[in-house]
């Protein structure tokens, strides 16, 4: 609501960073709503020949690692934006069905733009731990990047059980 054509009128550059987009968005120029000078996209494997598009690499940034050890119980991670199909529930399953003991780490950092599906996402986890050295934690406080990269290194393994969705791009979550 607060992009209307009143953005074309104004004597400035404007630039969207596209999240979300695929091959196809940009062969069939779904993405150029018009109002902006230029297009931003963190995903070098996309091609074109719009000169309005930038397909740039994503920015990898040094990390130095404070934890080198295997943890006791083993820690298994996973992050994400509370929605059912990144399969938090499936994470859950896989380690109880494959480790006697292990903990489970999950992040689901909360936003303005999700359905709220914490609630239903946190019993269906639940409801996948039948043994009782599996063990389940859980945070959903704001994270910056240092935070998030810390929370991850904390893990033995992180796990994205994330669906399939056909229009949805490259998730950041693999960076």
């Amino acid at each position: 609501p607060w992009l209307n054509n009143n953005i074309s009128t104004l004597d400035t550059k404007n630039i969207c960073i596209i999240h979300n987009i695929t091959q196809h968005i940009v062969n069939t120029n779904q993405y150029n709503c018009g109002y902006f000078n230029h297009y931003i996209s963190l995903d070098k494997s996309l091609t074109t020949d719009n000169y309005k598009l930038f397909a740039l690499d994503r920015p990898i940034y040094e990390y130095i690692s404070k934890n080198n050890n295997i943890n006791t119980p083993l820690k298994i991670g996973t992050f994400g934006f509370p929605f059912l199909h990144k399969g938090f529930d499936e994470v859950v399953k896989t380690v109880n069905n494959e480790l006697d003991e292990a903990e489970i780490n999950l992040h689901m950092g909360d936003s303005f733009f999700c359905n709220n599906e914490t609630e239903k996402i946190l019993q269906l986890c639940s409801n996948n731990i039948t043994k009782p050295n599996i063990k389940l934690n859980f945070s959903n406080h704001y994270m910056e990047e240092k935070e998030i990269i810390d929370y991850l290194n904390q893990n033995d393994i992180n796990c994205l059980f994330y669906k399939n969705i056909d229009g949805v791009g490259v998730s950041a979550a693999i960076d």
